[in-house]
């Protein structure tokens, strides 16, 4: 949603891959189930317990992994299992089956307000490694202001 207000400033435009080159989509996301609307833009597809006005802002594709699986840039900090603790968690089993419910997920920048418009809102990047952008990345420096100026108006743009 190349128009939202955490991407104004950016000229980022739909397809854009925000933060690539410092790998800010890496290990640990946060995704939901999506489906795409008429005008083929992203929006929740339910039957996750997703909040009903959840707003995805963006979205990459990303996956997890098995015990040997993962990039050498990464697996240095130690190979994880998190594909079989991710089927485990959700199905009580791994097999075939349940590896394969889990293996393709996505990360998503969403805005949402669950407890309603007047009991506040979450905003989330979606990924862990947001961090590795900032001060390399004018995109991500710039979402990141666009989002602590969205929680703090009055704040001075540093």
């Amino acid at each position: 949603r190349d128009d939202h207000w955490m991407f104004e400033g950016t000229d980022l435009r739909y397809g854009d891959v925000l933060g690539a080159r410092d790998g800010v989509v890496g290990y640990e996301t946060l995704g939901c189930r999506i489906q795409f609307d008429e005008y083929q833009l992203p929006v929740r597809a339910g039957s996750d317990d997703t909040p009903v006005d959840l707003e995805i802002v963006a979205f990459c594709p990303s996956s997890n992994l098995r015990d040997g699986e993962y990039p050498a840039s990464i697996s240095a900090l130690s190979d994880q299992g998190d594909l079989d603790f991710v089927a485990e968690r959700l199905f009580g089993r791994i097999d075939d089956d349940t590896i394969r419910r889990v293996r393709h997920g996505n990360a998503v920048m969403v805005v949402a307000h669950p407890f309603g418009p007047e009991a506040g809102a979450v905003a989330t990047v979606g990924t862990t490694d947001w961090v590795f952008g900032l001060g390399t990345d004018a995109a991500v420096d710039r979402v990141t202001r666009n989002l602590l100026a969205w929680v703090h108006p009055g704040a001075p743009d540093a």
